[in-house]
């Protein structure tokens, strides 16, 4: 991935220090790393599904143990299944979705609470959620 393009999911100062998670998409991951770098950044990739609360305390012991702490967290994971009629949805397929979509963001954003907020010393942070573009996607 080039700098511009890195630059357009990632509006913030790359100089920082970042975690780029990946849950299969290894070599992705490492490139964006490599862009970080070469931009005068600090970069690690590390694997971890979001889905997964012991996934998701590690990836965050992780960052705590190779980065020494958090001031921001952009929730950008999703997944996507082909669109189906509301009919033939299953609770299989639901608790899928939920798992990345909606519980990942919030056991993500647990995790760097206790590590940005004030409350448990932390110097304050910001949490970006980024929406998917599947929500566009309505069957008729």
């Amino acid at each position: 991935m080039e700098s511009e393009q890195l630059r357009q999911f990632l509006p913030l100062d790359i100089s920082m220090q970042c975690v780029v998670n990946y849950r299969q998409r290894r070599d992705d991951a490492l490139a964006i790393v490599d862009t970080i770098e070469r931009e005068g950044g600090r970069a690690i990739a590390v694997q971890g599904d979001v889905a997964s609360e012991s996934d998701d305390v590690r990836i965050f012991g992780t960052v705590d143990k190779e980065l020494g702490g958090i001031t921001a967290l952009v929730n950008n994971a999703a997944t996507f299944e082909t669109q189906a009629r509301l009919e033939s949805v299953d609770t299989a397929r639901l608790q899928r979705i939920f798992a990345t979509n909606v519980f990942g963001p919030f056991l993500c954003s647990r995790e760097a609470v206790k590590r940005m907020s004030t409350r448990h010393g932390g110097w304050g942070g910001n949490i970006v959620n980024i929406s998917s573009v599947a929500a566009r996607g309505v069957t008729r």
